[in-house]
């Protein structure tokens, strides 16, 4: 049974233009890049999307992975699928034992 749709626009960066490039805030993402798992926190409207849109576009597309979270995924098992089908945009078959005990064998994006 195919798995549900999702919109892949969710899964990648926003296209940003004309913005200036923070050579020392890429710098400290670089270094985070070699962890397994890192987060970025600040406050609403202090430009981390912005940030990793152009970390994202000077070559670190192979290390990261992209979500775009609304309210309504909130919902644990549609959270769930996105994430996996946002970490599946490196190595594929990332969560493929996660997706099979959610009862949703694979995931189609919409887009």
């Amino acid at each position: 049974m195919p798995g549900p749709t999702l919109l892949a626009t969710k899964l990648q960066p926003p296209v940003r233009r004309g913005l200036i490039h923070r050579r020392q805030l890429v710098q400290v993402l670089d270094g985070a890049a070699r962890h397994r798992l890192s987060l970025l926190v600040a406050p609403a409207g202090w430009g981390k999307t912005s940030l990793l849109a152009d970390w994202h576009a000077t070559g670190q597309r192979d290390r990261v992975c992209w979500l775009a979270l609304d309210p309504e995924d909130s919902d644990p098992v549609r959270f769930w699928n996105y994430l996996i089908a946002a970490l599946r945009t490196s190595p594929p078959d990332v969560g493929e034992h996660t997706l099979a005990t959610l009862g949703m064998g694979g995931t189609r994006c919409w887009g």
